[in-house]
């Protein structure tokens, strides 16, 4: 699963190769709660589509993250999940702490024009609130929404937990792992079938 360093280091020039020439002028952001896709659907010509997901495993006490980045083609473009300790986490803090990742590791990547989808509402709804949350939750929402003014142009959408399924599926595969892992330009083995589903739905 893990690649060597010098395809990773290759990999990630493409990368910045890419999202280089994607680079606009920054426009407002957009927030979305409103769900209306039924399946997976592809980004805007030119966007690339991040989506996240969480989970809590309870008897090793952990939490899992996973994202999966595609363009507007479909295709794979890089995979990421994380697995750590984590003795009291709720649902909505495994939500709130993968998206950081998620986010963090995109605007490490210098990638731009995002279309960032998750199924938990309640996170999606703490972005767009201007309310001041000082717990722990919303310690971790304000650190997202400041990641995200970082990154050139991003959209960040609700969407429902079956369209999310790859993200949920890499996170739940990363219970047997003890560090983060991640995968560019070639997806893991694991999640292809599910890839061209999403495709061909």
């Amino acid at each position: 699963m893990f690649l060597p360093q010098s395809l990773i280091n290759g990999a990630k020039d493409d990368l910045t190769q890419y999202v280089e020439a994607q680079t606009e002028t920054k426009e407002p952001a957009t927030i979305n709660t409103a769900v209306t896709a039924c399946k997976w659907s592809k980004p805007d010509e030119g966007w690339l589509k991040c989506n996240v997901g969480a989970t809590i495993f309870k008897e090793e006490k952990r939490t899992g993250a996973g994202c999966v980045i595609r363009e507007h083609h479909g295709n794979f473009v890089a995979a990421r999940m994380k697995s750590k300790d984590h003795t009291s986490a709720s649902v909505r803090l495994a939500e709130a702490l993968s998206l950081r990742e998620a986010i963090s590791w995109l605007k490490d990547l210098k990638m731009q024009k995002i279309q960032v989808e998750v199924d938990a509402l309640l996170i999606v709804q703490a972005l767009s609130s201007s309310t001041l949350d000082n717990s722990v939750f919303g310690i971790i929402i304000s650190d997202c929404k400041f990641l995200l003014n970082e990154i050139n142009q991003y959209k960040v959408l609700h969407t429902k937990r079956s369209v999310n399924r790859v993200a949920h599926f890499i996170a739940r595969a990363s219970v047997s792992q003890s560090d983060l892992i991640e995968w560019l330009a070639n997806a893991p083995l694991f999640i292809t079938d599910i890839l061209k589903n999403d495709i061909h739905q």
